[in-house]
């Protein structure tokens, strides 16, 4: 695993790990499986809010000791970790609709 593939594992795992992040992670598989992929925009950018929610958040809880690590993600880094989030929606999109669908 490269350098920046495992800082982008950190974070990932910290949205997944912090309530309101991974609140706001569904919340926008929710949306697109609502919406679709709307516009021409890359996929990606639909992330775009949690990363930058999950950046304010990482931060705030670690100004102290290590801080550093999510304020120097580069634009690619950023991208990646966004590209994770559509990866990981179009492999849980079949059993998210089964969830809908059930609870309806």
């Amino acid at each position: 695993m490269s350098v920046a593939k495992g800082k982008i594992n950190k974070f990932i795992n910290y949205v997944d790990n912090t309530p309101t992040l991974k609140k706001l992670k569904v919340d926008v598989y929710l949306d697109i499986n609502k919406t679709g992929w709307f516009g021409t925009s890359p996929f990606y950018q639909r992330f775009l809010y949690l990363f930058e929610s999950m950046r304010k958040h990482y931060i705030n809880e670690n100004q102290m000791k290590g801080a550093g690590d999510v304020i120097q993600l580069s634009t690619q880094e950023m991208k990646d970790f966004c590209q994770y989030f559509v990866d990981e929606y179009h492999e849980i999109k079949n059993t998210l609709q089964k969830v809908l669908i059930s609870e309806f």
